[in-house]
């Protein structure tokens, strides 16, 4: 085969954030709604989110436990009682991310059979073992991959680490995706060719400038571009 691709899953391969998007301003709407931190309320949330990453990492289970600590401190803050309705609507909330229905991006079930046939597929993904996992079930992508992984953080030594798993030669591997701070920044780090799919909206977390240094980053507009490469 002529290359090894490394792919990303969520936002590269189907919509992720835009869920994740609706149930924070969903969240947000309600809170205010019931005059509860009325201002700032989006700042305190974006700041309890970063700091709950840092401990428990990505995915619906993660932004479960944000909403539960803004509800509760905001209201401790302001002197008000919490409400019952107002955990399970969080509740609920977490299971519409768990459990959102699959839509892949443009050109993804066209283009990754073709790629399947003259490169060796590995799809890296990172957050919650169990909920990505799962998104990797209900997607059925599985039978495109020679492989999968589900990693905690995509850094450089995760990507050094998938290089000495399947013995890669790095002038030969190449990772794809849509997030300059996980999926292409290490990748470049760790001597990896690497191509930028832009996705419509990025999470605040993942914003980050494309490192100038190394490999030339080559960017596609969507899966259909991959083919004038890897086609």
């Amino acid at each position: 085969m002529e290359n090894t691709l490394l792919i990303d899953a969520d936002d590269t391969l189907w919509e992720n954030n835009i869920h994740y998007e609706k149930v924070t301003l969903d969240f947000v709407t309600l809170m205010k709604s019931k005059k509860i931190m009325e201002h700032g309320i989006e700042q305190f949330l974006r700041k309890k989110e970063m700091d709950n990453v840092k401990h428990y990492g990505y995915g619906a289970d993660s932004l479960y436990r944000t909403m539960n600590d803004v509800y509760k401190e905001a209201c401790e803050k302001e002197f008000q009682k919490t409400e019952k309705e107002m955990f399970d609507w969080i509740k609920k909330a977490r299971s519409r991310i768990r459990n959102y229905e699959i839509e892949f991006l443009t050109g993804v079930t066209e283009v990754l059979p073709k790629l399947q046939l003259k490169n060796f597929l590995v799809l890296v993904t990172k957050g919650n073992r169990d909920e990505q996992k799962d998104k990797i079930k209900r997607s059925g992508v599985s039978k495109f991959f020679h492989h999968t992984r589900v990693v905690d953080e995509k850094h450089l030594d995760t990507y050094l680490d998938i290089i000495e798993e399947f013995k890669l030669d790095p002038k030969t591997t190449w990772m794809i995706g849509n997030s300059p701070r996980s999926d292409i920044n290490p990748a470049k780090a760790a001597g990896l060719g690497t191509v930028f799919i832009p996705y419509h909206t990025t999470w605040e977390h993942e914003v980050e400038e494309i490192d100038t240094n190394g490999r030339e980053t080559i960017v596609v507009d969507n899966f259909y571009g991959l083919l004038e490469y890897f086609g």
